[in-house]
């Protein structure tokens, strides 16, 4: 769903719109899994991100994976952005947030949100690559404007997220008869622990492998 404009701005009105339509048409085209790599920022009205957050959380509950991004404000702790702080999705942060690069225009280090939420709940859930990804670049994009290149070199959580989101397409190739929950369960077991923090790591780095030769996904239980 396009729910930002050719400058990648948006409203988290235009984002609940977007979250509506899905658990509308859900059935009508198979849709299992849904990747946010979008939050709200501290200037956000707090009763929108409420909103957004009881969004989100609808469509978990109608059964659709939903994968979200940690957001980019690390590394203080309570740095997680909505609806990254939602109990029920799957949060991600990155794995090697640790150099220096640029992430939406800015230089930084140490970007990927960290928890605990206000709420105390533990996130990220786990990490994956998120400084340096090749990926598709809009013609059209103004930080992008001295390159001509199809394809550029990002940095942030909304990198890391789609790799999870990706995971767990490749989960539900194996099994669809898998539920959400099983496959947040399946993706949180397939990790390793990378020797940070908890409350940067979550259960730790996703690892493809692992989570492809688990029994629920072999079909082996």
């Amino acid at each position: 769903m396009k729910v930002l404009d050719h400058k990648g701005n948006g409203s988290i009105g235009d984002v609940i719109k977007g979250i509506e339509w899905i658990i509308e048409n859900k059935e009508k085209y198979n849709i299992r899994i849904t990747n946010i790599s979008v939050g709200s920022n501290k200037k956000s009205d707090k009763g929108k991100e409420n909103e957004l957050l009881e969004a989100v959380e609808r469509l978990w509950d109608s059964g659709i994976v939903v994968c979200v991004a940690a957001g980019n404000n690390g590394p203080e702790p309570q740095s997680v952005t909505t609806p990254g702080t939602s109990r029920k999705v799957i949060t991600v942060g990155a794995s090697d947030d640790s150099g220096v690069v640029e992430v939406m225009g800015n230089i930084t280090t140490d970007y990927s949100g960290r928890g605990p939420t206000k709420d105390c709940i533990c996130k990220p859930d786990l990490v994956a690559p998120g400084s340096n990804i090749w990926s598709c670049r809009a013609i059209n994009k103004t930080f992008f404007a001295n390159s001509k290149a199809m394809y550029v070199a990002k940095s942030g959580t909304s990198m890391s997220t789609p790799v999870v989101s990706a995971a767990a397409a490749l989960v539900l190739s194996a099994n669809q008869k898998l539920s959400n929950n099983e496959v947040k369960m399946i993706l949180l077991n397939g990790t390793e622990d990378i020797g940070f923090d908890k409350t940067k790591q979550g259960r730790g780095l996703i690892k493809i492998d692992k989570i492809l030769s688990s029994p629920y996904v072999t079909g082996e239980f």
